[in-house]
């Protein structure tokens, strides 16, 4: 199996103090991704030089587009407050094509979605050596190319038996609801402690799905729960430039 996939990143942003106590960051992203993926069969499996005929192959590509902007502001008594939004475009079309029981060439025509993520943080430096801090977002993540387009056919145990994963072109992308509370504390002496609680909800969260011991696909899922505490201590030894963490 060759897979060569190719990515581009383009990204501008500009941020710009309004006032003393304002300040705003704007931008817009673009991404290009392309796949090309083709199983051929080998002479002797273990001599890439030794391809023969085309089994099968996947052909995608996808593009997402961005517009971004984020709005600072410095309140009284060390509060800062963070405002945002980003609007995400995606297109995508691709190609499958199967040489072997049963052939066939199958064209996607493209598909748009579009997703607006709103953000809002806090954070109040509640004391000098005390920091607490908040936040919410939503996500957007758009399905990978070769969950999209490739169907990958790969031998079982049982001589003759292969296992199949579907192309699922029809995925949709996965979107998070994202929240974070957390703390950060300077401690005497040099030591600092940071304690973050955070929670995540997923929904169309792509899952691969066994639907026979030979046929799986990729599908979304209902939903996903993430928990998590993620705690740091970092504690001077004493010794000049070694800190325990």
């Amino acid at each position: 199996t060759d897979q060569p996939n190719q990515r581009t990143d383009f990204d501008l942003s500009l941020r710009t103090p309004v006032t003393q106590v304002w300040t705003l960051v704007g931008g817009a992203a673009f991404n290009r991704s392309t796949l090309d993926r083709r199983t051929v069969a080998l002479g002797y499996w273990r001599d890439d030089g030794t391809q023969g005929a085309l089994l099968n192959a996947g052909r995608g590509r996808s593009d997402n587009a961005a517009l971004f902007v984020q709005s600072e502001h410095d309140f009284e008594h060390g509060v800062t407050a963070y405002f945002g939004g980003r609007y995400d475009r995606f297109d995508t079309d691709g190609e499958v094509v199967q040489n072997t029981a049963p052939a066939f060439t199958q064209s996607y025509a493209t598909r748009s979605y579009d997703h607006f993520s709103p953000k809002l943080a806090l954070v109040w430096e509640a004391r000098r050596w005390l920091t607490l801090r908040g936040s919410y977002g939503e996500g957007f993540r758009p399905p990978a190319l070769l969950d999209l387009y490739s169907r990958t056919v790969s031998p079982t145990a049982v001589a003759g038996v292969n296992s199949v994963n579907e192309p699922a072109p029809e995925l949709k992308p996965e979107r998070v609801r994202s929240f974070e509370a957390g703390t950060d504390a300077s401690l005497a002496g040099g030591a600092r402690v940071s304690l973050t609680y955070y929670a995540q909800r997923l929904t169309e969260l792509i899952y691969r799905r066994r639907l026979s011991a030979i046929l799986t696909r990729t599908e979304n899922s209902g939903e996903a729960d993430i928990d998590g505490i993620e705690a740091s201590v970092l504690w001077p030894t004493g010794v000049r430039g070694l800190a325990a963490f």
